[in-house]
């Protein structure tokens, strides 16, 4: 079971890194900065950064479930970063600006979008069903932020390239009914004492930068009139008993 669980382990990081929700599942912590204007268009950065022991526990899998695609084997770097300049490519309205991997352990880069609505995946008609939610109304532009199981599946959906063993069974969606406790001594079983302490410790630093002025926001912390930052635990979202969501509303200067 664990060789077909791990035979795609780099993919699901590669996943992480992309949409930048998800990159930060297992024991690691993701600075996200996104930059949004009143239209609904605007940019990502972002830099991850992985436990050491994570990457040394993928390799020495990686070892004995390769993975099915042969081009992995003669990846550029652990994060594959080929793979992701490709998948990048194939997304309307996404254009990287670059990324890099300075060491094993970190993931950095950039890209622009010209509707966050879509960006990491396709615009959906009903308000809710997808991470982001953008909104503009009366000149009053509404950017919701929603993880719940329906919002991952529609992020699961809409890039089938994501899927893998691992996201299957150690995913959100995965884990439907278990405790924090019960998902800590299930992933300390699969990566070793030092996860537990790690996956706690993990976090979703999400900072938003509107090009206007902040009127309300939901959560987080405001940091001036135009930028508000949200932290997330990795742990509440690994187990989503319950649905986490963040909004912030604002205007043009």
């Amino acid at each position: 079971m664990l060789n077909s669980i791990f035979k795609r382990t780099k993919k699901i990081v590669l996943t992480m890194s992309f949409f930048c929700f998800g990159f930060f599942f297992f024991s690691c912590t993701m600075s996200q900065t996104v930059e949004l204007n009143v239209d609904g268009a605007g940019r990502v950065d972002f830099d991850l950064t992985l436990a050491p022991y994570f990457t040394e526990v993928v390799t020495q899998l990686a070892e004995f479930a390769p993975s099915e695609n042969e081009n992995s084997q003669n990846s550029d770097n652990f994060f594959q970063i080929t793979e992701i300049k490709d998948n990048f490519s194939k997304r309307k309205g996404v254009n990287l600006r670059y990324i890099e991997s300075p060491i094993d352990e970190e993931l950095k880069g950039s890209f622009t979008f010209l509707n966050i609505n879509s960006a990491i995946t396709d615009e959906k008609e009903v308000k809710g069903s997808s991470i982001f939610a953008f909104d503009n109304t009366d000149n009053i532009s509404t950017l919701q932020v929603n993880l719940s199981y329906k919002s991952i599946e529609e992020l699961l959906n809409d890039n089938p390239w994501m899927d893998s063993p691992l996201m299957e069974n150690f995913g959100p969606l995965a884990n439907d009914g278990l405790s924090p406790d019960d998902y800590l001594d299930m992933m300390e079983f699969v990566l070793g004492e030092e996860s537990r302490e790690s996956i706690k410790e993990s976090l979703l630093n999400l900072k938003i930068e509107v090009d206007g002025v902040i009127m309300s926001q939901t959560g987080g912390e405001l940091l001036n009139n135009s930028t508000v930052r949200f932290e997330v635990p990795l742990l509440d979202i690994l187990v989503l008993s319950k649905e986490i969501i963040y909004s912030v509303r604002f205007k043009a200067n």
